[in-house]
C-alpha cells in the first residue's frame, strides 16, 4: 500500500491514512479493509482570495488523486461545510462515487444552499447529490469494518461522527478537537445546548484508540480517549448552565 500512497500519510499502517489540513482545510481520511475504501471529508478545493497567503491547489490535486486511486470508494461528510464539501463541488469526478451524509445535511447539500454552507460567503456553492442517506444507529460498511453512525448536533444540525468499535476508530469531524476543544455553534444550524448534550454522550464511549478529527493532528493510542473526555470537561466549563 505505501508504494502509492506518497500523496498521504499513514495513520494505522494498512488501515488509516489521511492528508492533514491547513488554514481552513479540513482533515481528510481514508480508511481501508479488504480493497475496499471510505473517505471521509474532501476538503477545501476552492482557491479563494488570498487568506494568509495559502494555496489550496496542492489539496485539490491531492483530492484528485485519492478518488483517482480508489475509484470505487464510498466518501462520508461529517457534515456540509465547504471546507469539508468543497472538493466535491471543485473536482470532476470520473466515477459516480457513493456519497454519504445525515439526513439533515444532505437537503442542504443537495439544495446548494450557500447560506448553510459557506456562511462567509464568496464562493459559488454547487449543489451535491447524496446517494445514501444515514441516521443515528446507521452503520457503514468498509470491507470487514462497520462504523456506526451517531447523530451529533451542535456544530451544524446533521453533524455525524463515526465510530468503529473493533478498532477502536472515532472520526468527529468538527465536534471533538484534540486538547479539550470543540466544534464552533455561532453558525447556521449551530446549538451550544445540542453540542453540550452531543459531547457529554460521546463521552460515554469506551474504547477509543484513534481521535481523527475534521481539524488538527490525529491522536493515536491510549492517549486518544483523554482528549475526548477533555472535551467533555471543556463543555461542561463552558456550558454547564444546561445541566
Amino acid at each position: 500500500m505505501s508504494t502509492h500512497q506518497s500523496f498521504l500519510t499513514p495513520l494505522i499502517p494498512g488501515l488509516v491514512w489521511h492528508s492533514l489540513g491547513f488554514g481552513i482545510e479540513s482533515n481528510v481520511y481514508i480508511i481501508i479493509s479488504n480493497n475496499e475504501a471510505l473517505i471521509v471529508d474532501t476538503g477545501f478545493g476552492f482557491d479563494p482570495p488570498p487568506l494568509f497567503g495559502l494555496n489550496y491547489e496542492g489539496t485539490r490535486k491531492i483530492f484528485q488523486k485519492i478518488v483517482k486511486k480508489f475509484p470505487h470508494a464510498k466518501i462520508c461528510l461529517t457534515h456540509a461545510h465547504i471546507d469539508h464539501s468543497g472538493n466535491l463541488m471543485a473536482t470532476a469526478l470520473e466515477n459516480e462515487l457513493e456519497i454519504i451524509a445525515h439526513t439533515i445535511e444532505a437537503s442542504f447539500l443537495e439544495q446548494g444552499n450557500a447560506h448553510y454552507i459557506n456562511p462567509f460567503g464568496g464562493l459559488t456553492i454547487k449543489k451535491i447529490p447524496i446517494t445514501t442517506k444515514v441516521e443515528e444507529n446507521d452503520t457503514i460498511a468498509v470491507g470487514e469494518l462497520s462504523f456506526e453512525v451517531y447523530h451529533t448536533p451542535g456544530h451544524t444540525e446533521g453533524s455525524i461522527c463515526l465510530y468503529e468499535p473493533n478498532k477502536g476508530l472515532f472520526i468527529t469531524g468538527d465536534t471533538i478537537f484534540p486538547n479539550g476543544s470543540f466544534g464552533r455553534t455561532d453558525l447556521p444550524g449551530g446549538s451550544s445546548e445540542k453540542l453540550y448534550h452531543t459531547i457529554l454522550r460521546l463521552s460515554e464511549i469506551s474504547h477509543i484508540n484513534a481521535l481523527l478529527a475534521g481539524h488538527s493532528p490525529p491522536i493515536i493510542g491510549k492517549e486518544a480517549k483523554k482528549h475526548v473526555l477533555m472535551a467533555k470537561k471543556a463543555v461542561e466549563m463552558y456550558f454547564g448552565n444546561f445541566m
